[in-house]
């Protein structure tokens, strides 16, 4: 079992839990900062993250990741539209 900041092998990527926890606050940080009117924004406690194992914060980043990518599509799908009329 890995030691809290020792790096592993997940899905061909190493990584390791800070580095986990860092891109799951940013990517947080950034749909908040889009969505400052939402009352549904996602917060949680950097305290909360640090008791996730590592499996269940990369699920959680790729999951992120997947929403932020579907906002960008609709986003270019949105403006293609737009140029379109």
């Amino acid at each position: 079992m890995p030691k809290e900041n020792e790096s592993q092998w997940i899905n061909g990527e190493l990584i390791n839990k800070e580095d986990l926890k860092y891109d799951i606050l940013a990517l947080l940080n950034r749909f908040e900062g889009e969505n400052k009117n939402n009352p549904q924004s996602t917060q949680i406690s950097p305290d909360i993250l640090a008791t996730l194992d590592i499996n269940t914060l990369y699920s959680i980043r790729t999951n992120l990741l997947k929403k932020l990518g579907k906002e960008l599509e609709n986003e270019n799908k949105d403006w293609l539209l737009d140029l379109a009329h």
